[in-house]
């Protein structure tokens, strides 16, 4: 018998569940939580919920709106549930905990062993052993940091040990720090940033071979971390609300790093080597006019028709403008192979593969 899932996770733009090493599974939800499910091994004994309060090894159930039930729904934040886990393969080993000390505080979007979310930060985990008598709760990420990005992150890729490359949505901003309601507010592109994490070594120090099984760095590290440099960062071209985000994928098995990369309502995707990306520019002198500065010194990814470093994949107009039909256009997209293939989802349905 397969256990259930523990969590409520429903469909949503940018949730994700990751296969790790074809073993652990990784489930995000809007719980503000993350979720790892074993895969590998089968579960005899049933994790049974904890109901006294008395133990103070175990959480408290996940309460219900009546004080005379108890409530039947998977509870977030890496609280009990009000039945047992479940027995056999795919029992919830790992909870990383939302909304506690160091946690997510809205809905987690996806996973690459770090987790983007809807609060814009952006944390780094580390996974604590799985006992077998009960679950493994985690709520101090290694890393914890929202000043990367101004808007909700949607994906989150490592290129090696130490460096990173984030994407977000459009930023809805305000020019003016008063509380008037009737302040206008202005939509800032989404950005893709490439970053490394310079506290790596101070948590993985190098030629230390001796597993830990326990990491507490600082209270920066889990609520508000510097221990970041950004090496580039791209605009990625404008959109007409902050709900439309571009989908961006990166693989790594083509010698050099690639993204691929599509906008909404567009069956266009294009292709780009992360090593062409220029080195983020150092701080001018202000100009008089700081919006029109701004503006005029971005630097864009996609928004250039005379770019040389990318390549463009375009789905032949003949598919996807259809008699009767609204057009089609691509929803999401990935290389794999070595770079050999590409896949494209449609927003009706389709599914187009490429090969070289």
């Amino acid at each position: 018998m397969m256990s259930v899932p523990r969590d409520f996770v429903v469909p949503f733009e940018g949730m994700e569940g990751i296969l790790i090493d074809h073993n652990l599974c990784q489930c995000t939800s809007h719980s503000t939580s993350c979720i790892l499910h074993n895969l590998a091994r089968f579960f005899y004994e049933n994790i049974q919920p904890d109901w006294e309060a008395s133990n103070s090894s175990r959480k408290p159930p996940w309460p219900s709106s009546s004080r005379s039930t108890q409530s039947l729904v998977g509870p977030a934040h890496g609280l009990d549930m009000s039945e047992g886990e479940g027995i056999g393969i795919g029992r919830c080993v790992v909870v990383l905990a939302g909304g506690l000390s160091g946690g997510h505080k809205a809905e987690v979007l996806g996973a690459m062993f770090i987790v983007p979310q809807m609060d814009r930060a952006v944390k780094i985990w580390h996974f604590p052993p799985f006992p077998d008598d009960r679950l493994a709760r985690e709520d101090k990420p290694l890393f914890s940091s929202t000043l990367i990005h101004k808007a909700r992150v949607i994906s989150v890729s490592w290129l090696n040990d130490d460096t990173l490359l984030t994407h977000s949505a459009p930023a809805v901003l305000s020019d003016d720090c008063g509380d008037d309601e009737q302040t206008p507010l202005r939509l800032e592109p989404g950005t893709v940033v490439l970053w490394r994490w310079t506290g790596l070594e101070r948590f993985f120090p190098a030629h230390w071979d001796r597993r830990q099984r326990n990491f507490l760095g600082c209270a920066s590290d889990y609520q508000e971390s510097s221990s970041f440099k950004i090496l580039s960062s791209y605009f990625l071209p404008p959109q007409e609300t902050q709900y439309e985000a571009v989908s961006l994928s990166v693989t790594l098995d083509t010698g050099d790093p690639l993204i691929l990369c599509t906008l909404p309502r567009s069956s266009v995707m294009k292709i780009v080597n992360i090593t062409h990306w220029e080195p983020r520019r150092e701080p001018q002198e202000p100009a008089r006019n700081l919006q029109s500065f701004i503006l005029s010194s971005r630097a864009r990814l996609l928004d250039d028709p005379n770019d040389s470093q990318g390549w463009k994949v375009e789905i032949d107009h003949r598919y996807t403008e259809l008699p009767d039909k609204e057009p089609e256009f691509i929803e999401s997209c990935m290389m794999c192979l070595g770079g050999s293939m590409i896949i494209a989802g449609g927003s009706r349905g389709s599914l187009w593969v490429w090969t070289v």
